[in-house]
């Protein structure tokens, strides 16, 4: 049983894993890997999501992994078009915002509906803007 994760935990995203850093004790966890980079945290009461990007040849689509806070991955969604280059994610109003520079977007997903919308739909999918990080005030 992985060891839960407190208000004191740092999440942090790496190249091949997500880790839980517990700053008071110093021990460092390996909460989930084998989907590429890690990247966007963002949470609410019941847990975390997290943008797995899946870049390595033969991994599975890149996808949001909804976490609970015991550390387990509890689902996995992924929207009706690509999300490449996955960067940060922000949860407000139960909707979930993530920056995607591969297309420069910015797709939303509404948790209740459970609807995606993207801006802007770059039907170029080429890079006009380089996207990066995106603040949501809830």
């Amino acid at each position: 049983m992985v060891a839960a994760v407190t208000p004191s935990t740092l999440l942090v995203g790496t190249m091949h894993a997500l880790l839980a850093f517990d700053p008071m004790n110093g021990v460092v966890r390996r909460l989930h890997e084998g989907a590429g980079s890690y990247y966007g945290i963002a949470y609410d009461k019941d847990g975390f999501w997290v943008a797995c990007r899946c870049e390595v040849k033969g991994q599975e689509l890149p996808f949001i992994g909804r976490f609970h806070w015991d550390g387990s991955l509890h689902v996995k969604i992924r929207p009706p078009f690509p999300l490449h280059d996955m960067h940060q994610m922000q949860l407000a109003d139960d909707k979930l915002w993530v920056v995607c520079s591969g297309h420069e977007r910015i797709v939303r997903y509404d948790l209740a509906s459970q609807v995606w919308d993207i801006w802007p739909d770059n039907k170029a999918e080429r890079d006009v803007q380089p996207l990066n990080s995106i603040w949501v005030d809830s």
